[in-house]
């Protein structure tokens, strides 16, 4: 794998430190996967940025279903090439990977150290998607389209990219406190149904999958965010948000570089005898639920 592998046009970003090796970042173009690209790249790391949108309104209906299989073999592939690779071949920077298009050579950004196929990898799943509705009015389609983004685009990541994966290697999936506990309930909006129990999903198979890999050296982790201004959180009025925000301890939502320097944590050498482990990220929310 030479250069950095991308499947849409992305900016650099800049870059310091060595702390070598590849990483790969599912939903690398929402608000918190950039910040989490940006923060392993200032650490010297390769990124593959991975992003599992449909390519048109048409596909909308199917996130999780063949595209992003797809999509997670070809992420999968460029590892094998990255091991197969001579020691050295490659520099960190910063790709990006979009189901159902074709990757392109692009020269990395930055001038941190080039990384060997002996380097841990670092495998950061943080691609999904939300909904409104309650247990009674949620509807089928939005069951399995929400189960899909979130559980089914994790579990898929797992399956094709952990084969790839050398020992000391690190994986962190993205839950949410949801998948702990529900928001406040009526009269506040509601949080899907479906998302949250795929977030729950999130955490059951990250528990799973850190016993499975233990014996091969990799380490799995779950980080749970709490309440942060993204694309889920559009959709709320100021006063919506405010009351979704109550609970929590520090009284302010949380910033994406704070969620970035949790994950970058995990990933780190400094994060050694930590798997199995959900890190949440909440500004307190849950201490007051």
């Amino acid at each position: 794998m030479t250069g950095s592998e991308r499947f849409d046009a992305v900016g650099g970003a800049e870059q310091s430190g060595a702390v070598g090796g590849a990483a790969v970042v599912s939903g690398a173009s929402g608000v918190l996967g950039t910040a989490i690209v940006r923060r392993l790249q200032r650490e010297g790391r390769y990124v593959i940025g991975v992003d599992l949108r449909p390519e048109s309104e048409a596909d909308a209906h199917v996130p999780g279903d063949t595209g992003v299989a797809e999509t997670w073999q070809r992420v999968a592939a460029a590892l094998e090439e990255r091991n197969s690779a001579a020691p050295g071949h490659g520099e960190p920077g910063e790709g990006r990977a979009r189901g159902r298009s074709e990757p392109e050579e692009e020269t990395a950004p930055g001038q941190a150290g080039a990384t060997t196929a002996s380097d841990p990898v670092a495998l950061v799943i943080a691609a999904g998607a939300g909904g409104r509705s309650s247990v009674l009015d949620c509807t089928e389609e939005e069951w399995d389209r929400l189960l899909r983004a979130n559980l089914t685009s994790t579990w898929l990541g797992i399956k094709h990219c952990a084969p790839a994966l050398p020992p000391g290697s690190s994986i962190v999936t993205i839950g949410s406190i949801y998948g702990q506990n529900p928001p406040p309930g009526p009269p506040n909006i509601p949080s899907s149904p479906a998302y949250q129990a795929a977030k729950a999903g999130i955490e059951a198979l990250t528990r799973l999958t850190a016993s499975e890999l233990a014996p091969r050296g990799i380490r799995v982790n779950c980080l749970a965010p709490g309440l942060f201004r993204t694309g889920i959180t559009d959709d709320l009025s100021p006063e919506q948000f405010s009351a979704r925000l109550s609970p929590a301890a520090l009284g302010r939502p949380g910033e994406p570089a704070e969620v970035a320097g949790a994950v970058a944590f995990l990933v780190s050498g400094e994060a050694t005898y930590i798997t199995g482990s959900v890190l949440n990220v909440d500004g307190g929310y849950l201490l007051r639920l």
